[in-house]
């Protein structure tokens, strides 16, 4: 079979590969692209499980969809930031037989932390050669270790809007040692979560304190005078991995 797809698919190789630049679509998981036909498509997906973390295996499954009226054999390319993947880079075949969908096998990859791309590019025939491409972006995570976030100080009881919120935690690691790191940040969100308010470390009076010797950090979070009522959730983040769930504080109103 991968004879016959082979001599009739051969000189579209070529301008498939030339194609991959001219056809890239936006960063989206998903594309359709009209054959000669007018009417058929062929529609292809690139399915990634999320959050993806560095140098975790994670696994990827690719998929197409075509009209009745396209050739039920095809070629296709999977290329990891601009090159071809092991084992993957193509050219490999797809045969539809009876279904009008094809998917592969899941695929296994493990990438390092930082933002990659994924481009599934499919030649195909129907009355005329075809080429259709998608593309994925993917922003890899780096799993931070088991830490803990203990709050020292937090309000139990409403506050009125306009009014200075102090705020005090400490981060501890599994062995219960104090993290210090500058890349925290405190996210503020209302019920609809939204975030209203942000902070990060820092020396202005707005920002978040370190405090090395008593190991713990503060934050005072002076309140608008016309916030409006509402519990909102105090969210503490370190390299933009939420470490605990959040803690929610009501606000009411001034008046």
């Amino acid at each position: 079979m991968y004879n016959l797809v082979e001599k009739r698919l051969k000189p579209l190789r070529f301008a498939g590969l030339c194609a991959l630049g001219l056809f890239l679509l936006s960063v989206t998981a998903s594309a359709t692209l009209k054959s000669a036909l007018g009417a058929d498509t062929v529609s292809l997906e690139i399915k990634v499980p999320e959050p993806v973390y560095a140098d975790e295996t994670f696994y990827i499954t690719l998929s197409v969809t075509r009209d009745s009226n396209v050739w039920p054999f095809a070629l296709g390319y999977l290329y990891l930031d601009g090159s071809p993947y092991d084992g993957y880079g193509g050219p490999f075949d797809i045969a539809f037989y009876s279904s009008f969908t094809w998917e592969s096998v899941p695929i296994a990859m493990s990438l390092s932390a930082g933002d990659h791309t994924l481009a599934f590019s499919v030649e195909y025939s129907d009355h005329e050669p075809g080429t259709a491409t998608v593309v994925r972006s993917i922003t890899v995570l780096t799993r931070l270790p088991s830490y803990t976030v203990l709050w020292l100080q937090k309000p139990d009881e409403p506050v009125r809007a306009g009014k200075m919120i102090h705020l005090r935690f400490s981060i501890q690691d599994a062995s219960g040692s104090f993290v210090q790191s500058d890349d925290v940040r405190i996210v503020v969100e209302d019920t609809n979560h939204i975030p209203i308010t942000e902070a990060t470390c820092g020396r202005r009076s707005d920002s978040i304190r370190i405090y090395t010797n008593k190991e713990y950090y503060r934050w005072d979070w002076k309140t608008e005078k016309d916030l409006p009522e509402g519990v909102y959730s105090v969210t503490v983040f370190l390299n933009d991995a939420e470490l605990s769930p959040p803690i929610s504080i009501t606000i009411v109103s001034k008046a």
